[in-house]
């Protein structure tokens, strides 16, 4: 088959960074014996950068390419500008499917509220299958930016964007999810939707790479070749995104109270993100 995988953000090779889902999702499907074409957004989610701003393929293997989508960039993971991004990179795609060779499947990557509509457009111009990959919960997660007073009333407020969910999920024809919560989600939101249809995927890592890398010589990261581990201190180490969402205030204030207290332990915060600075 000749698969098109519609996420926009994700690891690259060339970044620095572990592929993750999306190029995980290609090269499992390769190894089946697919063709694929993942179109990504030539900006970068993580380090806020633009890769590229022209269109720009990069091929991966025979059966895999990487295409750059221009589209606009954003600051703040929750913003208009994240919206305008999303909807800019769904029409690029729409508007440059003629030039390729089509679709027999589109995999899009889920939440998809504000990048749907010239996706769904093409499956049916295109006659071609659609499975959605369900990898957060929007619109819930908006109730983070209302006022303590109002997010009880998230649901009513939001109701539009959950109505545009619900018709999203009814046009699929298969569903994936990276866990069983997300999976009651879909259950709740079409539940006639065939089991056989949907599968749970979990968000995973080549766990051979992983332990050969774990056994092999240890190389510290340059900014930790000058860190000295004093004698009884305990290393305590945050891995993530360094986001809005992500309790990093707490974590701040729990390194003052240590600081304080004067108990032995350094906290290491790695990641980036809009709050990196």
């Amino acid at each position: 088959m000749n698969i098109w995988l519609i996420y926009p953000y994700g690891n690259i090779p060339g970044e620095g960074k572990r592929p993750d889902r999306p190029h995980m999702v290609a090269d499992a499907l390769v190894a089946a014996g697919h063709k694929v074409t993942w179109w990504a957004s030539c900006f970068d989610h993580g380090s806020k950068k633009f890769r590229s701003r022209v269109w720009k393929d990069i091929n991966v293997s025979d059966d895999f390419t990487i295409r750059l989508v221009p589209t606009t960039g954003y600051k703040r993971h929750i913003s208009y500008k994240r919206i305008a991004h999303e909807k800019i990179y769904s029409k690029q795609i729409y508007a440059y499917a003629n030039k390729v060779i089509s679709p027999d499947l589109i995999i899009l990557s889920e939440p998809a509220l504000f990048r749907g509509k010239p996706i769904i457009k093409l499956v049916e111009e295109k006659n071609c299958l659609l499975m959605l990959d369900m990898l957060d919960k929007w619109p819930e997660l908006f109730n983070i930016i209302l006022p303590k007073p109002f997010k009880p009333f998230g649901k009513l407020l939001f109701k539009p964007w959950y109505d545009a969910r619900r018709k999203l999920f009814q046009k699929a024809h298969g569903i994936i999810t990276v866990s069983n919560s997300y999976m009651d989600v879909v259950q709740g939101i079409i539940p006639k939707f065939p089991v056989e249809n949907s599968e749970i995927v979990y968000f995973g890592t080549d766990v051979v790479k992983q332990r050969a890398e774990m056994k092999a010589s240890p190389i510290l990261p340059s900014p930790l070749q000058n860190i000295i581990k004093e004698k009884g201190e305990l290393w305590a180490i945050y891995a993530s995104t360094l986001g809005s969402n992500y309790d990093l205030d707490t974590l701040l204030d729990a390194a003052k109270l240590l600081k304080d207290r004067e108990v032995n332990v350094k906290i290491l915060i790695a990641g980036i993100g809009p709050l990196q600075d």
